[in-house]
């Protein structure tokens, strides 16, 4: 039965349209960030590598279904982002999978450009931001004097785009998605009947 199924894997997957992995930033204490470039040297993908276990890998989606080609057609215009958490072994059975912590919570994504004004094309700002993209945020802060890095952190956080991303509403989903694969259509649970 579906309900006693155990998982050897699981993707969990967060869609976001009218974004460019290009603007994104990206911040996680636990991982570092891990740039994939594609053949024309546009990013391909960020890997934020835990464990073998369990990542988080950030793509293009668009440029992914690009090559496929019964769906060119139906691609939107605007930019198609991925945020896909991988979990491997996690020993619990369908039902449970409800009790595991949010892995998107300690995840925060930051798209730019997200401010106006002179000061958002200084020099030095343009570079901050690029190995924020390229290196990881830590990383490129550790340019910096330690209180330029407080300087730069908070209008990295204050400046950016970030009120779409909302871990929180997206992980409450989980139950009703589970609950769908539990009782596909046309399946009615013992004692009862299917409704037409």
């Amino acid at each position: 039965m579906v309900e006693h199924a155990k998982i050897t894997r699981i993707d969990f997957t967060v869609d976001v349209l009218c974004l460019d992995i290009n603007e994104l930033i990206v911040i996680h204490h636990a991982s570092h960030v891990e740039n994939h470039y594609a053949e024309d040297g546009s990013m391909g993908s960020k890997y934020l590598n835990f464990t073998t276990e369990k990542h988080f890998l950030i793509y293009d989606k668009k440029k992914q279904m690009k090559k496929v080609k019964k769906m060119q057609q139906l691609l939107p215009d605007q930019g198609w982002t991925r945020i896909e958490y991988m979990l491997r072994k996690p020993d619990l059975d369908l039902k449970k999978m409800t009790s595991l912590p949010n892995p998107f919570s300690d995840l925060q994504l930051i798209a730019y450009p997200g401010a106006n004004g002179d000061k958002v094309y200084n020099p030095t700002w343009q570079l901050f931001l690029s190995a924020c993209r390229f290196e990881g945020v830590e990383k490129a802060l550790a340019y910096f004097s330690e209180a330029d890095r407080v300087h730069y952190k908070t209008r990295l956080l204050t400046e950016g785009r970030s009120e779409w991303w909302k871990p929180e509403q997206i992980w409450q989903g989980l139950a009703a998605a589970i609950n769908t694969i539990m009782t596909p259509k046309g399946y009615a649970p013992k004692h009862q009947h299917a409704v037409a």
